[in-house]
């Protein structure tokens, strides 16, 4: 979030404010046109540009100063300002449309950081997966960081917040534990990723092999429309586990096995999918939650778990 950005949105949210109120507010801003250029509010609006606005107190001088950004003009109070090279009402200025015109351009850093690495990335998918299970409120969070690339794995913890105390190396002896090596290249990622892939292959023959771009981002929008959604939500809670296998590594000195990571993460879905169960039509979680028998079956109200 651009915050400087974020402020003069608020700032200039006040214009429409003063277009639609006749609060006694207003008077202080009519009093400081009056006496610092000599004209009043509504003349002022109308060309902002005219008026060195850097005289007035910093907050009216931060909102002619970004009603000037924004192109706005007209007769007081029909005013407008410019969106997209087209003329918007002031009517219609709100905080989220202020701010999306004044950083139009503003990319998230994930977009720029990965770049390099993988391309450019199918983020609206990304994003709708990491989202996919509403009720799996943890599994949900540690997807958004690791899809960032914040996740606080030893090499961030060393590189970025230089916490040289921290052990680099993870614990399957690898030298160091990145984000790509904890949840791809380890033994443990394998293992878990292995057995994941063969449900998927088992449910979609024509699915891909499982590769770290899918494990850090989703499936693309093209995998998307052939994998049940299922198979997103198994890939978060399977890197979620893996993460709380790694801490009681850390943490505990308790060696992560791949075993006890697939039983919890059966548990945890057969849970979680019986919660959901009620909430979708009966056909839509056979086909995408129960990847038609290969996750789940339905007999009656009754969830039978096949995994």
């Amino acid at each position: 979030m651009d915050v400087l950005a974020k402020f003069r949105a608020l700032h200039v949210a006040w214009i429409r404010r003063f277009c639609q109120s006749s609060s006694s507010w207003t008077l202080f801003f009519k009093l400081f046109c009056l006496q610092f250029f000599g004209d009043d509010s509504s003349v002022v609006l109308a060309d902002p540009a005219f008026y060195p606005y850097d005289l007035l107190p910093s907050f009216y001088s931060s909102v002619f100063r970004v009603w000037g950004l924004l192109g706005g003009h007209g007769a007081f109070p029909n005013l407008s300002f410019f969106k997209s090279g087209s003329v918007t009402s002031v009517d219609c200025l709100s905080v989220k449309l202020a701010y999306s015109c004044l950083c139009p351009l503003a990319v998230p850093h994930c977009v720029t950081k990965f770049r390099p690495l993988f391309g450019d990335l199918y983020w609206s998918s990304t994003w709708f997966q990491v989202h996919v299970m509403p009720f799996d409120r943890h599994v949900t969070d540690f997807s958004w960081l690791l899809a960032h690339g914040v996740v606080l794995t030893a090499d961030r913890l060393r590189s970025s917040f230089r916490m040289s105390s921290v052990p680099p190396d993870c614990f399957c002896g690898a030298s160091l534990e990145t984000a790509g090596h904890l949840f791809f290249e380890c033994l443990l990622a394998q293992s878990v990723l292995a057995w994941v892939q063969s449900l998927l292959t088992l449910a979609v023959p024509s699915a891909p092999s499982l590769c770290l771009r899918h494990v850090l981002f989703g499936f693309d929008i093209a995998e998307s429309t052939v994998i049940p959604l299922v198979f997103s939500y198994l890939l978060n809670l399977a890197k979620h586990r893996m993460w709380l296998a790694r801490n009681e590594f850390r943490f505990r000195n308790q060696l992560p096995s791949a075993v006890d990571v697939i039983a919890a993460i059966r548990s945890q879905a057969s849970f979680v999918l019986k919660l959901w169960f009620p909430k979708c039509a009966r056909r839509f979680f056979i086909k995408q939650w129960g990847a038609s028998g290969v996750i789940a079956s339905v007999f009656g109200d009754t969830v039978q778990f096949n995994f």
